[in-house]
This record gives C-alpha cells, structure tokens and sequence, in this order.
C-alpha cells in the first residue's frame, strides 16, 4: 500500500493511512529528494475496529421486472462490512463556510436524525481562502493551513455523526473563483490540487465517492455548452484521480444537461463508478 504525504504548514508533514487488513504492517517512510528527518522505519500492529468501511459497489445480480418481465443487471452499494448503503444525499454547497457553534453542528445534528447517509459540498468554498494570499489575489501554488485545517474538523464531525460526504473537487462557476479562469487555473495546478485533496482526504472511509465537479460541461470557461473536450476532459481527469487514490474510491460527475451525451460519453467509461443526474423544474 502506497500512500502520498502532504504538507500540513509549518514545516510539518503528514501521512494519513487506512489500514484494512488486521496484523503486523511494516512501514516505511521517505521522502524525493532524500531527507533523513523525513525517513523511517517501524513495524505496528492493527486490531479490529468497528468501522463500517468504505463504500463500495457490490457485484451485480440478474434482476426481472414483475410488469414487463425484462431482465437487468442490479447493483446496490454497501459499506465494507456488507452493511446495505441507503443513498439520501443533502447539497450544502457553503458547507465549509458554515458556523460551526450555530450552524455547522446544528444542520448535521438535524440531517443525522433525519436518517440522512450523506452532505455533498464543494471543497474550495469556505469561509477563508482555501490558497495563500488573500480574496480576490489567491496564490493558487500555496494551500492555506488554515482552510484546511477547518476542512478536516468538518470531516470528522461528519464521521461521529456517521455522515458520509461526497467532496465535489473542482468548481468551474465564475463565481466560484479562480478555476473557472483558463489562464490562471493552469493543468498543472489543477493537479497539485487533486494530489493534495486525494493524498490528505482518502483515508477518510466516510467518503461516499468523489465528484469531479457539478454541472463538468462548464469546464473550463465556466460556460454552460458541452465542448467537444470536456467529456475527453471528465474522463481523464476521474482517470487521474483513482490513480492518486490508493483506496480506489468511487468516481461520479454529473452534468447540467446534455443528458443524451453524457450517457453515451460516460455510460461504459471505465473511469466513472456512478453515473450521477439532477432533474430541473
């Protein structure tokens, strides 16, 4: 199991891993280029938890319908334990940018209660600027510690509340801030991004799947039309980022419209787990 680090700020680095299996692992830890503070060796023991796992999709079953007597291929998510996943999803895009004392904590409180499994959000959206810099002036090469920071307390209060949350990694809406700027969300960029998000968030299990982003036909000018490279786009970029997942989390991206050709874009891409639509009206 191979696990990227990431910079927590302050000089300090950290690795978060998921260990599935009981027993005795052997780790090792270094760095490119070498830093001896950076390197070490160790042995641990993991014991049995309680944990449900991360959610999975199950192998698909042959399923015939009462009424018109068609057969089809049936799929249901489940936790890694097997525990069935009932998908009730809520959108609160400003998630992060919540209160926490008077609406953060409240709102999951009430959705627990409801019986809902899941809070989708957008990752670069908060209170604080997720780059250094400042509003309106981000530099998009450093990440903020302090964003990110908030960003984890999030997480684990969604998990002790047994939330799942689906993080919408990229946002090209023109209001949404720099990615939606060509010439400033560079692809080089858009990958530290990913690479950072992925290496500090995967070991999550209460991650439902990762959403490329809403409404992808926006890519990357933040105009509502399908071009012909944003599908070729989608599809590479789900490809990058179960390259830098090692937990292989479930891939989705949705579209604004343009139904027909996202289901014939994405309906057989090994890339997308899910395919995932909104209803208008």
């Amino acid at each position: 199991l191979k696990i990227p680090g990431f910079s927590d700020g302050g000089g300090e680095f950290a690795i978060r891993v998921r260990f599935e299996e009981t027993g005795i692992w052997r780790v090792s830890i270094g760095a490119t280029p070498n830093d001896p503070d950076l390197a070490s060796r160790f042995a641990l023991e993991v014991t049995p938890s309680s944990a449900r796992g991360q959610l999975r999709i199950t192998a698909p079953t042959q399923t015939s319908s009462a009424t018109t007597g068609q057969r089809a291929r049936a799929v249901r998510l489940a936790f890694g334990d097997g525990t069935p996943f009932f998908h009730a999803g809520d959108t609160c895009y400003p998630l992060l940018a919540l209160d926490r004392a008077t609406q953060l904590l409240p709102y999951l409180d009430r959705r627990a209660a409801q019986g809902f499994s899941h809070i989708r959000f957008q990752c670069a959206r908060g209170a604080v600027n997720p780059w250094g810099g400042k509003r309106g002036e981000p530099d998009l090469d450093r990440f903020n510690p302090a964003f990110f920071a908030h960003l984890d307390r999030v997480m684990r209060d969604l998990r002790a509340r047994k939330l799942g949350a689906e993080m919408i990694l990229l946002s090209y809406y023109s209001v949404d801030g720099p990615m939606s700027n060509p010439r400033l969300w560079t692809p080089e960029r858009e990958h530290a991004w990913l690479s950072y998000l992925v290496a500090r968030y995967s070991a999550f299990d209460n991650i439902v799947y990762w959403t490329l982003a809403n409404e992808f036909e926006t890519y990357p000018d933040g105009k509502y039309r399908i071009d012909d490279g944003d599908s070729v786009w989608a599809r590479r970029t789900a490809g990058v980022v179960k390259a830098l997942d090692p937990y292989r989390h479930l891939v989705t991206v949705h579209p604004f419209m343009g139904y027909a050709e996202y289901l014939a874009d994405f309906g057989r891409a090994p890339e997308i787990d899910l395919l995932m639509f909104q209803e208008h009206g």
